[in-house]
């Protein structure tokens, strides 16, 4: 519940981009990880020529049309959501995202969005949708967690754990299916 409203708080500033600082504090992890990517995207790399700040040039694809003329295919950093255990899907992984360019036919960089099949390239305003969307199913995915925990502990309350039989129990106690035995009239006139 706090985390929901840390988001939204968030959210609704306009700071969607602060997302994995609220869920990292929100879950007493350490926020190193996040400095380290942020300064890896600060840090000025050295630029080759004809590339992007973010190209990986060793990674980056140069091709020629029948005329002869050339274009690059720039592909930057990726990132890759593996399977859950027991999950079968293409390439063995759940969500892959890279940055790329391609002098051919893009217009500037874009990144390439895939889920195990067919993927598609997404511009800036098309990510920042996708990203919502991520967003709104980890908080989905957070409060279904939140339900498990609720819902074992209610059912823990309602239901207790049997008691084990103990090795003497049928020695010592009577069979449920027995009816008590019942009183006669010398008992109550007894009393």
């Amino acid at each position: 519940m706090v985390y929901g409203l840390w988001a939204e708080a968030v959210r609704s500033l306009g700071n969607g981009n602060l997302i994995p600082v609220v869920d990292r504090v929100y879950r007493r992890q350490s926020l190193q990880p996040l400095v380290e990517a942020a300064r890896k995207i600060t840090e000025t790399p050295s630029v080759q020529p004809g590339h992007f700040p973010w190209c990986r040039p060793d990674g980056c694809v140069v091709s020629q049309y029948d005329d002869g003329d050339t274009y690059t295919e720039h592909i930057g950093p990726s990132i890759t959501m593996p399977i859950p255990k027991g999950m079968d899907v293409h390439d063995d992984e759940l969500l892959h995202a890279v940055l790329v360019a391609n002098e051919s036919y893009l217009s500037g960089p874009e990144v390439s969005f895939n889920s195990g099949g067919n993927g598609v390239l997404l511009a800036a305003d098309q990510l920042d949708a996708v990203i919502d969307d991520l967003a709104g199913f980890l908080d989905g995915l957070r409060s279904l967690r939140g339900q498990m925990t609720l819902g074992a502990s209610i059912r823990s309350a309602a239901q207790p754990a049997p008691a084990a039989p103990s090795a003497h129990a049928s020695l010592t106690q009577a069979p449920e299916n027995k009816a008590a035995p019942k009183s006669t009239n010398a008992d109550s006139d007894a009393a």
